[in-house]
Formats: C-alpha cells, structure tokens, sequence
C-alpha cells in the first residue's frame, strides 16, 4: 500500500485499515472519526474492545501497510450502497 505524500489522504487510508482489523475482532462500528494531518481519534460503539483488541489491530494494520498493497479507490451514490458494498 502506497500512501503517498498526502498525509490526509494517507491517515484516511490507514483509518479504514485499522477499523478493518478492529472490526474482525471485536463487534464494534465508528461513530466518529476526526482527522488532522497525520494524527486522528476513532470513538467506537459496540462490544468494548479491549487494549488486546486495540494493540492487535493496530499490529496488523501496520502490517498491511508495509507489505505495501495497492489501494482501490470505489465511489458511491450514497451510504447505503456503500454499506451494502
């Protein structure tokens, strides 16, 4: 995965990255995301991931980046056809 130069669009990138490997391990969907830069904060609601959870996806979300997998970029109507993706 190439992020680029552009620090947003990078820690957007890594954003959706991380909350994939969160995802896979605890039953949890964001309810806010705020960006600036290269420094974010993800609020979660669901079944409260631990610091386990949180330190293993983190883990694995850096290790996806540096394998270096292309990013795909996919438009959408509206949030429900992206949902339903």
């Amino acid at each position: 995965m190439c992020l680029g130069a552009d620090p947003e669009a990078a820690a957007h990138t890594a954003e959706h990255v991380f909350m994939r490997a969160l995802t896979k391990r605890v039953n949890v969907l964001p309810i806010l995301v705020e960006q600036e830069g290269w420094r974010g904060k993800i609020v979660v609601r669901g079944d409260g991931p631990t610091w386990a959870d949180v330190a293993g996806a983190l883990e694995e979300a850096n290790s996806v980046i540096m394998e270096g997998r292309p990013v795909l970029e996919h438009s959408f109507q509206s949030i429900e056809e992206a949902r339903s993706a």
